[in-house]
């Protein structure tokens, strides 16, 4: 149980990476007192490439939702091939043993079944991602 959390820990922070990843570069005028402005705002649009200002300015939180939870989908398909490969390798060194030959088809069989919940629930998601505006 302990090792799950673990996991699970691991990878909400190495999500919650990705909702800082569009935010904005901003920097204060030196010519102002106090007042902040956009660095890309007023650079033109080869400057704005060799600054890395790519931010699309009309991100909504359904497309960063969408993009966060496409890369936790990828974790899990990630995951799940890792988990085949494991089984596998049990299968072949069970040695004729049918208890550790049932779990590693096991394992396969959950991994594969992980693998289409996740593959639908992209397509779900994307569905309700595309038609959320209309």
């Amino acid at each position: 149980m302990k090792k799950i959390k673990n996991i699970i820990l691991a990878l909400a922070v190495i999500l919650s990476g990705a909702v800082f990843i569009n935010a904005p570069v901003h920097a204060c005028d030196p010519k102002t007192d106090v007042q902040c402005v956009p660095i890309c705002d007023e650079l033109d649009e080869q400057q704005k490439q060799a600054a890395g200002c790519t931010v699309d300015k009309n991100t909504s939180v359904a497309s960063n939702l969408t993009h966060i939870i496409d890369a936790a989908i990828s974790i899990v398909g990630i995951l799940a091939v890792l988990v085949i490969v494991i089984a596998g390798q049990r299968y072949i060194t069970a040695g004729g043993d049918s208890a550790k030959v049932k779990q590693a088809k096991d394992m396969i069989l959950y991994a594969v079944v992980g693998i289409v919940v996740a593959g639908l629930a992209w397509a779900i998601i994307n569905f309700v991602a595309a038609n959320l505006g209309k």
